[in-house]
């Protein structure tokens, strides 16, 4: 029976396997756009096979044109009931505490505007889109640091050292009673293990993505967690043209 044969064509299939993989993964890391493109990629082989194995071409032919244009908003209802938008404004579970300090992270792709420069110690003021100030190191084999002046818009690798805490209203309790009050400049928004991709958003409202290090910690981190940069080095730089 042609029903049959679809069944075994999606159990021996690697193409269709992979591509429901694809879909629970993006779909968990909250890239929607993505997982909705497999899910047509898998139902265009389904409706072809059917075409291909089915003696009554005609009739199947009929189904596609009428049930394919309402397939898509039915799937596309129902992905988005199963999708939650990416949220870095909410307070995460548990007391507040580090969860882990000298994260490394990096990002190939930062654009920011100089707003000074110490050249004498090799230090860069930049502000990101948002307004969040960042300052850091220009490493020794950046060399063309004497090119860059106050007001220029760079493109800029950074390195950098996160530490990650769960606060409450920002602060983290100490001995005595006492409260501290953590300098955080971003929230998680989203973690991915499998990539080691860490998703921040900024509290001037950028988001920007990091790529981790094999010794951080990813399944502790969750949205909504505060972070905090320790440094921040500049290993190689841009400067775009005016």
């Amino acid at each position: 029976m042609p029903f049959l044969r679809l069944i075994q064509w999606i159990s021996k299939s690697k193409m269709v396997v992979l591509a429901v993989g694809l879909v629970g993964h993006d779909l968990m890391v909250g890239e929607l756009p993505a997982a909705w493109a497999y899910v047509v990629v898998v139902s265009k082989f389904t409706m072809n096979y059917f075409l291909a194995n089915t003696a009554s071409v005609r009739t199947i032919r009929n189904m596609k044109k009428l049930v394919f244009p309402l397939a898509i908003p039915a799937l596309s209802l129902i992905l988005t009931g199963c999708w939650t938008p990416p949220n870095a404004n909410v307070q995460p579970p548990g007391e507040p505490r580090l969860i882990q300090g000298g994260v490394p992270a990096s990002n190939n792709h930062v654009r920011a505007e100089v707003q000074s420069v110490d050249a004498s110690h090799r230090v860069l003021n930049l502000k990101i889109a948002d307004g969040t100030s960042l300052t850091c190191t220009v490493i020794p084999s950046v060399e063309n640091f004497d090119q860059v002046q106050a007001g220029d818009e760079i493109k800029v690798a950074l390195d950098l050292k996160l530490a990650v805490y769960v606060l409450k209203d920002g602060r983290l309790p100490r001995a005595g009673g006492k409260d501290e009050v953590i300098p955080f400049v971003a929230r998680v928004q989203t973690v991915d293990p499998s990539y080691r991709l860490l998703k921040v958003q900024f509290l001037g409202g950028l988001i920007m993505e990091f790529k981790t290090s094999l010794d951080v910690n990813m399944e502790a981190l969750q949205p909504g967690d505060a972070v905090v940069l320790q440094s921040v080095e500049a290993t190689a730089v841009h400067i775009e043209k005016k």
